[in-house]
């Protein structure tokens, strides 16, 4: 008496079945939507922006064009460092040929009644008799071949001051100027020790007294007659004070340290006034020297110097560290490393222009 109607049996059935169709048909369609394909093919529907499609050449202009322009500045820069090496070379050449002409002078004697109102010009080649007074100074360490043999040596290059004989001139000439360059004031450094320097920078008061570079000396060099007062003939050319590098390292007066030579430094470490010159001795085999004088830097028959100190020929003094030949073979370095960087410039800038022609 309860059973149940038999269409209601069959329609629960019907309704589950299309309860079950319509959700597997819902989630066909969203693994459709999701999907990769539908993706981007949706995408690739959508129409593009113009502040999008800027953006995007923009970037692309500007990927391009940044190697470029790092290429163009080193090439730039190279080009310049050449042409700056070229002028270098200009003035060393123009510095060799004014130092031919003054070596090619005469000889002028300084102790046959020179005035020396004018500071001698740089280069200029003197001759003069007389003695070494006071202390030394030590440039260095300077390394040097020894004349003759393969040796090189660590030594340095020995300075001190030296003072004229007063041959030629006369005895009364009137009073000179205390403040000229030629004047030694042994006053000049009070806070000296006494002694046989202290003896000979008095006895040099009032003199002409000038600073030699008598040449180079091994380290362990103790000197010799010279350097005790002997009586002594020199051949020399003023020099300048140096310019040092950056890599060289700064005098230091107070301890008698010294790397370059500083004339006014050293002049006034010496006692000298300020203004006093300083000159460089030469090997010279001129005679012309009274008797019984020592000649410093005279020449021998191996073409080499006696003994020390070594003093440099005339031809070293047109030579220079960094020479004419050398600035060239900088500029040839530095244009061939310009003109590569501007080829490989030049590529870049082709190599993009080509691939946005076939976009």
């Amino acid at each position: 008496m309860w059973r149940l109607p038999l269409t209601t049996l069959t329609l629960r059935p019907l309704v589950v079945d299309q309860s079950f169709s319509s959700l597997s048909f819902v989630r066909v369609h969203a693994r459709r939507l999701c999907s990769p394909a539908s993706s981007s093919s949706s995408s690739s529907s959508l129409p593009l922006s113009p502040v999008a499609t800027s953006s995007s050449s923009s970037s692309s202009s500007s990927s391009s064009s940044f190697p470029a322009s790092f290429l163009v500045l080193p090439s730039a820069f190279t080009g310049l460092l050449g042409t700056w090496q070229m002028m270098r070379r200009d003035e060393k050449e123009q510095m060799v040929s004014d130092r031919k002409l003054r070596l090619a002078t005469p000889e002028r004697d300084w102790t046959r009644g020179w005035t020396h109102a004018p500071v001698p010009e740089e280069g200029t080649r003197i001759c003069a008799e007389g003695r070494f007074v006071g202390e030394q100074i030590l440039v260095g360490p300077r390394p040097r071949t020894l004349p003759g043999t393969r040796d090189t040596r660590r030594g340095f290059a020995i300075v001190q001051a030296f003072e004229p004989s007063r041959r030629g001139r006369a005895s009364s000439g009137g009073a000179r100027r205390a403040s000229s360059w030629w004047t030694w004031s042994s006053s000049a450094r009070s806070d000296s020790g006494k002694g046989e320097g202290e003896r000979a920078r008095s006895s040099a008061s009032d003199s002409e007294v000038f600073m030699v570079v008598r040449g180079w000396v091994p380290e362990n060099w103790e000197g010799d007659d010279a350097s005790k007062g002997a009586r002594t003939a020199i051949s020399g050319v003023v020099k300048a004070s140096e310019v040092p590098s950056m890599f060289v390292p700064r005098n230091q007066p107070a301890k008698n340290t010294w790397f370059y030579f500083d004339t006014n430094a050293m002049g006034e470490t010496l006692g000298l006034p300020e203004g006093t010159p300083l000159v460089e001795a030469v090997q010279s085999d001129n005679a012309d020297a009274s008797a019984g004088v020592r000649r410093v830097g005279h020449v021998v028959s191996g073409g080499g110097a006696s003994q020390f100190p070594l003093t440099k020929d005339v031809a070293e003094l047109l030579t220079f560290k960094v020479t004419t030949q050398d600035h060239l073979n900088y500029a040839m370095t530095w244009y061939t490393l310009s003109a590569i960087t501007a080829t490989m410039a030049y590529r870049a800038v082709t190599a993009r222009k080509r691939l946005r022609l076939k976009k």
